[in-house]
């Protein structure tokens, strides 16, 4: 190779401009902090050498200090930042990114030269330097007989004595110094070749678990993909083998096609040139679904929201998830149409689909102008069928029912049910889109409580037009009065000074919590029923007295002085705030049944913000939630 060889010059650069804005940068910090690291270890080391030689030589003034120092500590710190780069990061970097450097790449040989080099600038350098010239000073200021150059013997006995002054501290120092270059070096390999060999990639949408479905059948099934990892709470995809460009452009189109959005994690940082290798345009956009309007949310002062029509229900978000879940197959033409019924029944025998597929139908009958064209699905395109399997499926097909010679298309099917009637419409239109199957039929049955939740929140155009309403008037009349006092109990106690909140950037805040039993259908009359229990925030006693802890608390110990259970069952919960991680627990533990929210918590929200304990299927206990809609203003 030549000594114009790439990683000398623009994609060197390129490439550590990367590791810069790497996130998180613990993963790569012996690549990109381990030569400043050095370099602090390098300097630390000559200071205190230049001391204690000054010290030898009674130089205790200030006199000379910064023409000592500056060859004393600055020179040997850039040397070792020059020595470092050229014999040791540059070859790391070449040996691990060309494959024809590295049969003669061996870590051990780079952790000596690297040992070598912090102890070659953090001791020898200095200690050279820091002899010449406090020598050099004390015969300008008399503070020590220094023997002439030409008289050898004295000059080395005054090294001699002068390195014996502080031997022991000399000596820990070389071990040091020879550690803390191996370790660095070490470090330096690991992380370069993570940075080289493990490529990460951004997922858009990770908290759909449908879209992480797709994801994985698309990399394993369809790809061939077998060592990867996904993060969904970072939205990370990362490989654990290395992977070609060419390798890695394949992945990011077929995942961008089937609608999952995906780029390199250097794009978020700016790197267009990687953005326009990386990043492909999804063929199934977010706008795949319709946007839903909501009507302008109405908020009270302090940006609680007190109309309940105006809160949305806390559901999974693939019920709300825009994406089409589609992945590749393969079809196939049948004619003539008398015949499809035995293609089915053939299909069914020869290559059956699997359980998780039984949504999607068999075979249907698409208008193509004039004519009429039937079509029947093959099966799922990937490592194990094949474009030429589906072809010897065909003519398999052809021969047992005497259809005409079919052509075997390429078409999308979803791979996950749709869960919400506006996902079902819309993935049927697809199907319909020219002569290209961007979708394929499915049976849909719709989940007409889902549907009601979905369409709570001030919709103003519903997403199915059908869904009866969750709550009646007199319902949203009854939620409304009591969330409002749960409001209108946390402003007064703000304006007592009462500040313990489940907010802990605002301490000003007071979460408040009103407990009432779920009531029947014909009692609603607000004048009539009296609240469980009231309760306010409040620090006098322990900063964990939060309202939910305090109400829940109140309520366990009142049922259990009259023989029932501590649970709160059948109990609709008001609060002020989302309550944090800790009350979130408490009322799941209590059994409510649902919960009213009347302003959101970003930061450390247990219930819909930062983590959804009810949707976690592992809990025991699961309950409805009614909160602000993430886009709202208090958010």
């Amino acid at each position: 190779m030549s000594n114009s060889s790439p990683f000398y010059d623009k994609p060197l650069k390129e490439y550590r401009d990367k590791l810069y804005v790497w996130h998180p940068q613990i993963e790569v910090w012996g690549a990109t902090q381990g030569m400043l690291i050095g370099a602090c270890c390098t300097a630390g080391s000559s200071f205190f050498i230049l001391v204690r030689m000054r010290q030898f030589f009674n130089l205790y003034s200030q006199h000379h200090f910064l023409a000592t120092a500056m060859p004393c500590i600055v020179f040997p710190t850039f040397g070792y930042l020059i020595f470092q780069d050229l014999c040791i990061d540059r070859k790391i970097v070449a040996g691990l990114r060309y494959p024809e450097l590295k049969k003669s790449f061996c870590p051990t040989c780079f952790e000596t030269r690297g040992s070598l080099i912090q102890a070659t600038s953090g001791i020898a350098a200095p200690l050279l330097f820091s002899f010449v010239c406090c020598a050099a000073s004390s015969l300008s200021f008399r503070t020590y007989p220094v023997p002439d150059i030409d008289k050898s013997r004295k000059v080395l006995g005054l090294i001699r004595r002068s390195c014996g002054s502080f031997k022991t501290s000399l000596i820990f120092l070389t071990g040091a110094q020879f550690l803390v270059g191996g370790f660095l070096t070490r470090k330096a390999i690991d992380h370069h070749d993570f940075a080289l060999t493990k490529l990460m990639l951004r997922l858009k949408s990770t908290d759909c678990v449908d879209c992480l479905r797709v994801t994985d059948h698309l990399l394993s099934e369809y790809l061939g993909i077998n060592s990867y990892d996904i993060d969904s709470g970072k939205g990370l995809l990362t490989f654990g083998d290395h992977l070609e460009s060419e390798r890695i452009s394949e992945v990011v189109r077929i995942l961008n096609i089937s609608g999952i959005e995906t780029f390199s994690v250097f794009v978020e940082n700016g790197f267009d040139e990687v953005k326009s290798k990386l990043c492909l345009r999804p063929l199934f956009q977010n706008e795949l679904l319709p946007s839903v309007k909501r009507s302008k949310i109405a908020e009270s002062e302090g940006g609680f929201i007190t109309d309940v029509s105006q809160l949305c229900a806390v559901l999974e978000p693939a019920n709300w998830c825009s994406k089409g879940h589609n992945v590749p197959a393969w079809c196939a033409t049948v004619d003539p149409l008398p015949k499809m019924s035995s293609c089915i029944s053939a299909l069914t025998r020869l290559k059956p689909l699997p359980k998780g597929l039984s949504h999607l139908k068999r075979a249907f009958v698409k208008q193509s102008g004039l004519n009429r064209v039937g079509r029947v699905l093959l099966g799922l395109a990937g490592q194990k069928f094949t474009e030429e399997n589906a072809k010897d499926l065909a003519s398999q097909l052809c021969k047992e029912t005497s259809i005409s010679e079919p052509t075997v298309d390429s078409c999308f099917v979803p791979l996950s049910q749709p869960r919400s009637c506006r996902q079902q419409t819309a993935l049927s239109s697809l199907t319909k889109h020219g002569d290209v199957l961007r979708s394929w039929p499915f049976n849909f049955h719709s989940d007409q409580n889902l549907e009601s939740l979905l369409s709570v929140g001030g919709l103003k155009d519903r997403l199915n037009e059908s869904a009866r309403p969750y709550f009646s008037v007199e319902e949203l009349r009854w939620h409304n009065h009591w969330l409002r006092r749960a409001v209108d109990l946390s402003k007064d106690a703000s304006n007592n000074g009462r500040n313990a909140s489940c907010d802990p950037e605002n301490t000003d805040s007071v979460c408040s919590c009103v407990v009432i039993h779920k009531p029947s259908v014909k009692k609603l009359d607000v004048n009539n029923q009296i609240p469980l229990v009231e309760m306010v925030s409040n620090s006098t006693k322990s900063c964990i007295d939060h309202a939910s802890m305090l109400a829940a608390n109140a309520i366990g110990r009142l049922n259990l002085e009259q023989g029932e259970r501590y649970l709160l069952t059948d109990c609709d919960v008001y609060l002020s705030v989302e309550p944090c991680m800790m009350c979130t627990m408490a009322l799941l533990h209590s059994r409510v049944a649902r919960v009213f929210i009347a302003k959101r918590l970003p930061s450390i929200g247990g219930m819909c913000s930062r983590w959804k304990l009810p949707l976690v299927k592992t809990v025991n206990h699961h309950f409805l939630v009614f909160a602000p809609p993430p886009e709202s203003n208090n958010q």
